[in-house]
């Protein structure tokens, strides 16, 4: 999101008829998953987030919060009220509805306990159907499991990472992050 544009169309995708939106809702509904849209942005120093930590507007750490996550259910809401030519919804406003993706792993509700990640989650995004999420153990994907692991590979034996990280272009990744979230219990 850049400064000084109006985003109703944006959140109105395609053509003002809020398809996108509604089929992430809808699809999240159908198939018990949490809906939220996730906003690449540059906070600016007015910017609120839901937390209202100051992570975000501090020069030093500012470029850790490119990344922010949303309640699709909110963004929807603000989506709705853009029912005028002159509707506006700033980045502030987006960002005003969201979080730092960042803040998920290190936020202290997620920090200090067992279901940490669900007690932020619903704290921060209290309109989220939790009750009704299915919570799946996927199998990691290959490169996430080599470098937790460090395990080598058969065709790999000398240099075992080295090819992973050419086939995956991993040299161009600057940080992996990994959620494990099979140990919910509502």
């Amino acid at each position: 999101m850049y400064k000084n544009v109006n985003y109703c169309d944006a959140i109105n995708y395609p053509k003002k008829a809020s398809t996108q939106i509604n089929n992430l809702i809808s699809y999240a509904t159908t198939n018990k998953k949490l809906p939220f849209y996730m906003f690449y942005a540059i906070p600016g120093k007015t910017t609120k987030t839901l937390c209202q930590g100051n992570i975000c507007t501090q020069e030093e750490t500012k470029e850790c919060c490119c990344v922010f996550l949303s309640d699709a259910n909110e963004v929807k809401k603000i989506a709705n009220n853009c029912i005028t030519s002159q509707s506006k919804v700033s980045k502030n406003d987006l960002l005003a509805i969201s979080n730092p993706f960042i803040c998920l792993f290190c936020c202290p509700l997620v920090c200090k306990s067992h279901d940490g990640i669900f007690n932020y989650l619903r704290h921060y995004y209290k309109n989220v159907a939790f009750e009704d999420c299915i919570v799946e153990n996927q199998k990691l994907p290959e490169y996430v499991q080599l470098i937790l692991e460090q395990k080598k590979s058969s065709e790999e034996e000398n240099n075992p990472m080295q090819g992973i990280i050419e086939r995956y272009e991993l040299d161009k990744i600057k940080n992996i992050a990994v959620m494990k979230l099979d140990n919910f219990n509502s």
